[in-house]
Parts: C-alpha cells; sequence; structure tokens
C-alpha cells in the first residue's frame, strides 16, 4: 500500500448504548504508515471507540468505510477479560482430583491463527517480546505483562493491517512498561498502521498523529502542548479540602508492632510464589511494596488481610497475635481498610456515596446494616474533610472514576484502622484523576495516624510519606524474596 492509502474512514460516526449517546461526530481517516494516538481522560469513550476501529461495535450515525481487503485487531482489557472468561467456563478443575485444570497455553492461542506445522511466526514473535519460556504455560496462569505482551503477539499472528492498543501499559510494571514501549517500533513495522489509545499522554510520545478524544468527540491537535492545555478546560473542579469541620483526631498513639513475618513461604499449586519473607512493620511507618509483575504482591497483601487460608502454620503475626491462635477473619479485617481497583469494579451498586462511606464500618459492598447515628456522622464528617459535602446523596455509579476511588479510600478508613492498604490505587485513572486519588491518599496520612501499605510500581505516582520500601525480588531457590530499604 502507498503511503496515503486509506484504510479506515470514519465520517460522523456515533455510537449509543442503551439510548444514551457515547460518541458523536467522529471523523478520522487511517492511512497506510500512520501512528495515530488518542489520549482521553477516564469516561470519555476510550474503548468504545477502541472496539468501535477494530469492527467490534458498529456505529449508529454516520459513516464507516474499510478498505476492502484491510482487516483491524484490537488489545484490551476487555479482551483479556473475554479470554479469562472462557477459560474459567471450560475450567474442570473439579473433576481432576485435586489437580488444577491449567486450561489454554500460550501455544493454544498462538495456533489458532496459524498453520500448525508452521510455527516461524511464533517463535520469532515470543523471542521479539521475551516470552518463550511461558509458551506451555495456561493464560490464567499469566501475569499482567505476560498477559499483554501474550494478547500483542496473538494479535500479530492474525496479520492485520491496523492494531489497536487500548491502555497498553496499564498494570505493567516499570521495566515491562519500558520493555514494551521500545517494542513499539518493532510493531509498526509488522503492520500498516498503529493505534495507540491512552489517559496518560506520556504514553502516545511515539505517536506521529494526535488526537484527543472529549465527551465522545474527537479532534486532531498539532502537538503535545496544545492537548495539554485544552484537555481540562472545561471539566468539573475536583473537590477542595477546606470545606467543613475538620476530623476529630485522636492523640498520637506510641508505636507498635503491627507485623511481623518470620521465613514466610507461599505457592499455588506447583508454583512458587513467596521464599523466606522476613519484614516488620510498626505502626506510624509508611511502607511502599515494589516488584515486578507477577512477583506476589497481592499474594503477599492476601496474608495480612485475611483473604488467604496459607497465612495458617506460619509464622505470620498481625497486631500483636499469631495468625491462626483463635482471631477470626473479621478481628483482622476490623484493623485494616483496603482500596484497590478491583474493589472499585465489584461497586456496582447504585447507592449513594454516603452509604458507600458507611458501609466501610461492615466491610461489606454496599450497606445492609442498619448504622448508627454515631457512625453516620463520621461518615458524613469525612466527607466534609475532603470536601465532598455535596455528594452525599450522589449515586456512587453516576461519579467519575477518580471520584469513586476517593469515595473508596474515604470508606476505608472511615473505622480509623491501624493499617490502611493502598492497592494500586491509581491503575486504570489517567493523568487527571491520578493526580487527584493521590492528593486525597496522602491527604488522609497526614491526618490520620493509619499506618500505609501502598502498592505500586508506577515510578509517576510517588507518595511524599513513604519512609520504607520492601522490593520483592527473585530468589534463588524460587519464587520472590522480600529486600528491605
Amino acid at each position: 500500500m502507498n503511503e496515503m492509502t486509506v484504510l479506515l474512514s470514519l465520517k460522523g460516526a456515533g455510537l449509543s448504548i442503551k439510548r444514551k449517546e457515547k460518541l458523536n461526530d467522529i471523523n478520522i481517516s487511517i492511512c497506510d504508515g500512520d501512528t495515530l494516538g488518542v489520549y482521553g481522560l477516564n469516561g470519555s469513550g476510550k474503548s468504545l471507540l477502541a472496539e468501535l476501529l477494530a469492527g467490534n461495535l458498529k456505529n449508529d450515525q454516520g459513516s464507516m468505510e474499510l478498505t476492502d481487503g484491510v482487516q483491524a485487531a484490537v488489545v484490551s482489557s476487555a479482551e483479556r477479560k473475554r479470554m479469562l472468561e472462557e477459560d474459567r467456563y471450560n475450567d474442570d478443575s473439579e473433576f481432576m482430583e485435586g489437580r488444577i485444570d491449567p486450561g489454554r497455553s500460550v501455544n493454544d492461542i498462538f495456533r489458532i491463527y496459524i498453520d500448525d506445522e508452521d510455527k516461524s511466526d511464533i517463535n520469532r514473535y515470543a523471542a521479539m517480546f521475551g516470552i518463550s519460556h511461558i509458551l506451555d504455560r495456561g493464560i490464567k496462569f499469566l501475569s499482567t505483562g505476560e498477559f499483554r505482551k501474550m494478547m500483542i503477539v496473538s494479535s500479530l499472528l492474525s496479520k492485520p493491517d491496523i492494531l489497536i492498543l487500548d491502555d497498553p501499559y496499564t498494570g505493567l510494571d516499570l521495566a515491562t512498561r519500558t520493555g514494551l514501549h521500545r517494542l513499539i517500533g518493532e510493531i509498526k513495522k509488522e503492520v500498516s498502521a498503529l493505534v495507540l489509545i491512552s489517559g496518560r499522554l506520556d504514553d502516545l510520545n511515539v505517536c506521529r498523529r494526535l488526537f484527543m478524544l472529549k465527551e465522545g468527540s474527537l479532534k486532531e491537535y498539532a502537538s503535545f502542548e496544545h492537548i495539554k492545555s485544552d484537555s481540562r478546560e472545561g471539566l468539573q473542579p475536583l473537590p477542595s479540602f477546606t470545606e467543613g469541620q475538620p476530623v476529630q483526631v485522636v492523640s498520637k498513639p506510641e508505636a507498635t508492632e503491627l507485623i511481623r513475618m518470620e521465613a514466610v513461604r507461599m505457592s499455588y499449586y506447583e508454583n512458587q510464589i513467596l521464599t523466606d519473607i522476613n519484614w516488620r512493620v510498626v505502626s506510624q511507618e509508611h511502607w511502599q511494596i515494589i516488584g515486578p509483575n507477577g512477583s506476589g504482591k497481592s499474594s503477599l497483601l492476601s496474608l495480612i488481610n485475611g483473604d488467604s487460608p496459607k497465612a495458617y502454620g506460619q509464622d505470620i503475626f498481625l497486631f500483636g497475635r499469631k495468625r491462626g491462635s483463635g482471631e477470626t477473619i473479621w478481628d483482622i479485617k476490623q484493623q485494616i481498610g483496603y482500596v484497590s481497583g478491583a474493589l472499585q469494579r465489584q461497586h456496582r451498586i447504585s447507592q449513594n456515596v454516603l452509604s458507600v462511606v458507611v458501609s466501610g464500618f461492615f466491610d461489606s459492598i454496599g450497606l445492609y446494616d442498619r448504622p448508627d447515628p454515631v457512625q453516620i456522622e463520621k461518615a458524613r464528617d469525612w466527607c466534609h474533610e475532603f470536601g465532598m459535602g455535596d455528594l452525599l446523596v450522589k449515586p456512587f455509579d453516576s461519579l467519575s472514576e477518580g471520584m469513586k476511588r476517593a469515595v473508596l479510600i474515604i470508606r476505608a478508613i472511615v473505622k480509623r484502622p491501624q493499617i490502611l492498604i493502598l492497592d494500586e490505587p491509581c491503575q486504570g485513572l489517567d493523568d487527571y484523576n491520578s493526580d487527584f486519588v493521590i492528593k486525597i491518599a496522602e491527604r488522609v496520612v497526614a491526618r490520620d495516624h493509619s499506618t500505609l501499605l501502598y502498592v505500586s510500581h508506577d515510578p509517576y505516582y510517588h507518595m511524599d510519606a513513604i519512609d520504607n520500601v520492601l522490593t520483592l525480588i527473585s530468589h534463588s531457590g524460587g519464587g520472590y524474596t522480600g529486600e528491605i530499604s
């Protein structure tokens, strides 16, 4: 194809979901040789645009023309979810007498797109992306970075003319993010046109053409500077922290041991995850936990917050008691506040903001217990402290993604836990909302006496309160161990 050959063209295209307009008046031509970057904040319609460009959704306004023979493929979180749901549906573990069904392997996915006897492309792409060692691994056992690379390779094996990468860097550790960024140049050589879509402007610095999606409409820009100046224009101001009466904070408690782990190990079936973890956390300390994708950060947290039975029989001490010495899971959870992107996805509820915050007293997804007047008043005070007094009766599911995450931080702290866990609190959020969530978190830490465990490998979102770092590094005996700095 020639340099200016139009591969895909949208003119006045629009898309409605459940009779609500999500995309409107989309005008774009994707040409041979293009590297396009699309920037947009949470809720702007980025993922819908990706699915529309890939042909997985059909526009109900305007026109969309794909040149004869041209094929498009998309790599997205939605596609990852579809693949894992299919694996779960076909899981036969319960019929395998104590063994686990590995499900489809990486090779199984790749063979969908090629002749069984010709594996040259599989071997070439696997080497290019550094995943040759996981070809026989079940996809359910892949880390976030490994899964993302697998999806890109499977898309390339389908020989698309247009490849669309929807938020390709979300959830990746620094090394994987850097490696993928370097591979963009190689990916561009394999396709006629590449479209990168992201909520972080820095992710798009390899793109020759720049667009911004705002409130469902797409506009092309001449430079990053023009997008930066225009991206936040007209946005609703985020809450300030000056409204209302401050929450009464009790006097600073004496420093006490909250967590102690001695030679802790954890495995999942035949996979060693954590090895020889020795770690001690004292109240009023603030820790960041970092490590590459698949290093066991979430597994480590599960040993703390009561979600993993593998804590029993090990030298794990929480709040002065050894795990398994008579405490209940709810005794532990009462002392821990927890926030993550996964928790937010579980909050598919129509209750108002005040109810969601009050539910923090009961550690429930939604409010189903009757709170007492003191609990309601405390929840109101915290919301006012963070400038959210006007949102108390607003439905939680109507908030922006960043505001939802902020409300969940208030929910986590309302019961005054000894430990506040923020597990990748900015994952899936755009620049604007991520900055706000970090400010909220730092304000909470400054106002309260909870010890912070901040899980993040994203160097863009540093918290000034951090004074200790636990890094999960590869152990010679398998799995990962902890290095303290």
